[in-house]
Parts: C-alpha cells; structure tokens; sequence
C-alpha cells in the first residue's frame, strides 16, 4: 500500500543521498524518472550510477546493495541484483527510518520503490536519455531513430538495416557497431544524442509519457539551424560547468595546526556538471614534505611520487577552467596552489554564496552539506571528487538564480575527461587505518594536561598516528617521511620510549 504513495522531492534526495554513499568516489550517481524532469512527487526512486569503463557492473550493483542492506534503508528485493541488457540492475523496497545510526531520519516511515541501475560512463547519457524520460518520449524518439536507419538503446545508438526475415516478418537483419560521436564530444550530454538524429533539444519537464511521435515529427521538420546552434544553450551547463578540488600539503617551517608554514599542491580533482571525473591525480611535490596532513588528505610520500609535475598538473586544470564556469569551496586556496585565477563572472564559490547561508555562523563544505543536502560528508579523510560534488551539489541547489542566462561562450565544447591514469586517484588511495590507537590514545591523554601549543602538537600527533596507512611498530619506522610532521622535540621523544616500551 505504501509503494502507490507519492514521494516527495526532498524525500527522493535523501535516499539518493544513502545510495551515493555505497558507491566509489569515481561513480557518477544521479536520479532519474520524473525527479529528473522536475515533478514535485515521485512514483518511486530511480539512481543511475555509472562507473569508468573496466568496472564489472554486476558485481559493483551487488556490493552497493549488500551495503545498503548492512545499513538498514533495504527492507525487500525484487531481484537479486542480475546483469540486465549489459547493466547491473537492482529493485526492491526501501525505508529512510529504517537506517541504523541516523535518528534524524526516523519520521521518514513510510516504505518507498527503488531501482539501482549501473551502466559505464561512456554510456550515460543514453542511460539518462532513457530513464529520465517519460514512457511516451521513449517510444517517439525511438521510433524516430530507426526511421532514420538507426537503434537507440539506453548504452548506444547503432546503424540496422531492417527487412523481412525467413519468415516474412519485419526484423532487424543487420546491426553495426556503436557510434561514435561526430562532434568529438564522447557523447557528453543528452543534447548530442539531439544532434546527432537532426532534433532541437526537448528539455526533460518536456518528455512525459503522453509525448508521441508525431509531436517529435512535428519537431524534426519545424527545427532549422537556429534550432541546432540553441542546442548549445539549452544544455550549456554540462559543456561550461566544472567543479575543483584540491588537497594540499604542507612545506617549509614545522608548524603548529595543519602543519609546514607553506602548502602546495598533493592531489587535484575536477568533476563535470554530472558529476563524472575529469581529472583526479596526485601531485609530485619537489621539496620535502613537513606535514603530508594525512587525516585530512590521506596523502602519503608513495602517493606524491607516483603523481605528476605540478607544470603538467596546472596545464590539465587549466585546459578544463578556461572558458568555462568553475564551481567549488574556498575557491581562492586551490587557485593559490595552481597559480591560476579564472575570471571573477566565472568563479562559483559556494562559501561565499548568500543564497547557501544557514542560520549558524558555519560555512564549511560540511556544514552547509548537511544543511541543504542532508548529506554528511568529511567524517574520515577527505576526498577531493567527493568535495568537488558536494560543491556542485550546492552549486545546483541555487544554479537557476546564480546563473539565470548562460555565461559562457558558444565555442565551448563538452570538456573531455583526462586519459584513464590521470583519474585514477581515489582507485589508488589507501584509506584503511594502520592500527595505531594505542599510540595515539597516549598523546591524546599527554595533550589533556598540556599547555596550548603543547597541546595542538599532541593532537596534531594524535590525529597523524589515526590516520597513518600503516602500523608504526618499531623506532624505525619514525624515519618514515609520514612522520615528520612529529618534529625532533618532545613528541619524538615520547613515541620513540613507547615503541622502545613494546607498544
């Protein structure tokens, strides 16, 4: 009885916001169906994930939904999580209240439909072209591509030849292989799908499911050129919106706080307007390392060297970021450490959005996460994707009113993602913790009793040893770069008798 209730918007998001959380940081996770075409309830809830190419999508579905199962928000299946027409696909029931740990989510009891469907990135935008459109636009657009010579699927779009069969009916007798994107774009958006079938771009609210073919016709021969340059403005955030994130570590002077008196550049992330990856690679840093700040960048000196140099960093960044509208938080830091300011009528900075505020002094990436999103983010080490989509994800809660006319050039195109081994940053960061409670707990306690600046070098001690990736177990391993930040005093000292001790 509760499945033919309406769902509201807000509610929609909160559970997405469960199933985003499941997922690695390189997926993209969207909603589809009728959220997607900004109805004010929902029949059920439909979450696109789609993950780099290589990804066995069963198996990722399936690992996602063990740990939504672990986590309470699943209370029935409808299928075991099967590969269904090339994609890992999931349904079954689900209840907010029903999530362990989260009081706050315990008025949200009524049970609600929910299907996870995953598919590779490549294939996202015919994914979204299909399940974000109503019934009707689905079988008009269709309809539409094969007179034209073509199938549409929701992973593709191929040239067929149809004709009778053996038995005289009318089949498809031939299928090539998929197309390629002729605007050299990779099939970034829906709107080349549009393009590419000779069709003025229909907006989601549009495609309902009373749309019919004739209507698309009808479309296809009012449609001029005109039609095909407004494409472009139509759709003009998912070619000129990108979202940056940096983690930086510090150098030079052994500081208190973060820790080394200068920071430069560990890790750089930029996202699409979908969310997908970009860009997400470490950063070789020439000089030594004070301070990697490991409970907040994860970062470790096996990481830096496996990056790239800063030069070839700051021209990748810069190659997504020109032209182009730059969303993030506490912008200023990471253009500081790129040595790059894009133009002021460009930058998005959610920190300083008015419409972003709370009612608390707070303004963290964090804070206003939770505020707007109900989503919590930064409870461990930080993750730049992560920060760069919650940016986005407030970006997008304001867009229409921060942007109300398109503010880029029509020349931009759809940006293209990095090659694969320079996204693969998240994939490589260990974030297990290596064991050092114990440890930790003594300058913990040491902290307690000690004077101010004392203290902050204890917990800054503290906060390291949690976060390190690996066990510090003898007085060797003090000679690991990770450790530097420790310092040659006191704290050096205290640790070197623990370990010295058997601890």
């Amino acid at each position: 009885q509760d499945f033919s209730k309406r769902i509201p918007r807000n509610e929609v998001e909160l559970i997405a916001s469960q199933v985003r959380a499941v997922f690695p940081s390189t997926a993209s996770v969207e909603l589809c169906g009728s959220y997607f075409r900004g109805a004010d309830t929902c029949g059920d809830v439909d979450v696109l994930v789609c993950v780099p190419n290589g990804e066995d999508l069963e198996s990722l579905c399936k690992a996602g939904v063990d740990q939504l199962d672990a986590s309470g928000l699943l209370t029935s299946h409808l299928n075991t999580g099967g590969r269904s027409g090339g994609s890992g696909t999931w349904m079954g029931g689900c209840r907010l209240a029903s999530v362990k740990d989260r009081p706050d989510l315990k008025e949200f009891t009524t049970y609600r439909r929910i299907d996870i469907k995953t598919y590779l990135l490549t294939e996202r935008s015919f994914a979204l072209l299909h399940f974000g459109s109503g019934e009707g636009f689905n079988r008009a657009i269709r309809l539409f591509a094969t007179r034209k010579g073509f199938s549409l699927s929701d992973h593709g779009i191929r040239k067929v030849t149809r004709g009778k069969d053996n038995k005289g009916e009318l089949a498809t007798i031939w299928e090539g292989p998929l197309e390629q994107d002729p605007s050299g774009t990779h099939w970034a958006s829906e709107a080349s799908i549009f393009a590419f079938l000779g069709l003025p771009f229909v907006e989601p609210a549009a495609r309902g499911h009373d749309f019919s073919a004739a209507q698309l016709e009808q479309l296809a021969e009012s449609s001029d050129l005109r039609c095909m340059t407004e494409i472009a403005t139509l759709d003009w955030r998912a070619r000129g919106v990108v979202a940056l994130d940096c983690e930086m570590v510090g150098v030079g002077k052994n500081t208190c706080g973060l820790g080394g008196e200068r920071s430069v550049l560990g890790r750089l992330s930029i996202v699409s307007h979908s969310g997908s990856i970009l860009l997400d690679t470490f950063v070789r840093v020439d000089e030594e390392v004070t301070d990697f700040r490991i409970h907040v960048t994860g970062l470790t000196q096996q990481n830096l060297d496996a990056g790239i140099p800063l030069s070839q960093a700051r021209e990748l960044a810069i190659s997504f970021m020109t032209g182009r509208v730059v969303v993030g938080h506490s912008l200023a830091h990471d253009f500081k450490v790129l040595g790059f300011h894009p133009p002021a009528h460009l930058v998005r900075d959610t920190h300083s959005c008015k419409d972003l505020r709370t009612g608390g002094q707070s303004k963290t990436l964090k804070s206003l996460c939770e505020h707007h999103l109900g989503r919590s983010i930064q409870d461990g080490v930080h993750c730049s994707v992560e920060d760069a989509r919650a940016a986005l994800d407030l970006y997008k809660c304001v867009q229409d009113h921060w942007d109300e006319c398109c503010p880029i050039a029509d020349i931009v195109k759809p940006p293209v993602p990095a090659p694969p081994e320079f996204c693969r940053a998240a994939e490589q960061l260990r974030s297990s913790c290596g064991g050092n409670a114990r440890l930790a707990e003594k300058f913990e306690n040491r902290a307690a009793k000690a004077s101010l600046h004392a203290r902050q070098h204890y917990e800054r001690v503290a906060r390291t040893l949690r976060s390190l990736p690996f066990a510090v177990t003898s007085v060797s391993d003090l000679e690991r770069p990770e450790l530097r930040c420790i310092g040659k005093g006191k704290a050096r000292a205290l640790l070197f008798d623990l370990l010295e001790g058997g601890m």
